[in-house]
């Protein structure tokens, strides 16, 4: 700091570090509420991982592998108001329905697409675990069937 420094220019220095600390201070605040917000979801998906692990995993036996058990079962998993219509293992003989009954469950139970319309940390939940099987499930009938 030099001690001839004018008065306009000192004054014009300490208002702009006051400046720069109060958006540091306001940044810090925020990170903070950002961090203690993931704290909170991550507890509570912990807490639905033990509540509605059980019953997907219940629900995914034996079918894990099979798109076909899986797209005509989702409804049972699936929480209300999803949007998705009931599909019978009949109408999933074709691959190309098959195909077509995948694609519109992915754009319904993808995760992202889920939180983007406001879906419940439970519904998020839900559609990872649903994401992840039946994207393995369809890996799974690409080799064998297509």
């Amino acid at each position: 700091i030099d001690p001839n420094e004018p008065e306009v220019r000192k004054q014009l220095r300490e208002k702009r570090q006051k400046g720069v600390q109060q958006r540091m201070a306001l940044a810090l605040e925020e990170a903070r509420e950002r961090e203690t917000i993931e704290a909170m979801e991550k507890a509570e998906r912990s807490e639905l991982a033990q509540y509605l692990g059980p019953k997907l995993e219940a629900w995914a036996k034996g079918k894990s592998d099979n798109i076909r058990a899986l797209l005509s079962t989702l409804q049972d998993v699936l929480w209300e108001g999803s949007r998705w219509k009931e599909v019978s293992m009949m109408d999933l003989m074709n691959p190309a329905q098959v195909k077509k009954q995948y694609r519109k469950a992915m754009i319904i139970m993808h995760p992202d697409k889920v939180k983007q319309k406001g879906g419940t940390t439970e519904q998020i939940f839900i559609a990872d675990y649903l994401f992840d099987l039946t994207n393995q499930a369809w890996g799974n009938f690409q080799m064998s069937e297509m």
